[in-house]
């Protein structure tokens, strides 16, 4: 009997001596930890980082006449329909085929340009994703079936196209 309560009480007086340094470490952690130090920063505190301004560059646009293209009937076309963007013509997306030298020269392949009749006002936009040789027709641009039903244009129509850049 005597042992088991010297044991017990062994046990309870390293159970104390255990807590008395975990309040200890604590106490000495909470109140005597190191202070913060201010950082210095180089930069002056009214200093203000310059926000560049995009700058707007003038939206090129053309007036004329254009025809239309389709998978049915296009004059100069290769064999298996394939255009300067290297996708296949195809008669449902809204595309447009542009002079050759107004694409390198805006760099319009795959851009997005604004289309619209002039006779109705209507419009759409339309991803420029080919040149083609109708200019020697007095024509600017060719609409893709879709493109040309969206305006509401017949076989022959005069267009206003736009194209708005971003800023790089």
């Amino acid at each position: 009997m005597i042992v088991r309560r010297t044991i017990i009480l062994i046990k309870i007086i390293i159970f104390l001596i255990i807590l008395f340094w975990i309040v200890l470490i604590s106490f000495l952690l909470f109140f005597f930890r190191p202070a913060v130090q201010k950082i210095i920063s180089p930069i002056p505190d009214n200093y203000s980082v310059p926000v560049p301004v995009p700058t707007v560059t003038p939206a090129p646009s053309w007036r004329g006449e254009a025809s239309y293209y389709s998978e049915d009937g296009c004059l100069g076309c290769s064999p298996t329909l394939t255009m300067a963007n290297g996708e296949r013509l195809d008669d449902a997306r809204l595309t447009i085929a542009m002079v050759p030298e107004t694409v390198r020269a805006y760099k319009l392949l795959n851009r997005n340009v604004n289309v619209r009749n002039s006779k109705t006002g209507d419009n759409v936009v339309a991803t420029v994703s080919d040149t083609g040789g109708f200019s020697r027709y007095g024509r600017i641009a060719d609409l893709s079936v879709a493109t040309k039903l969206s305006i509401g244009c017949e076989d022959l129509c005069e267009v206003e196209i736009s194209y708005y850049a971003r800023p790089r």
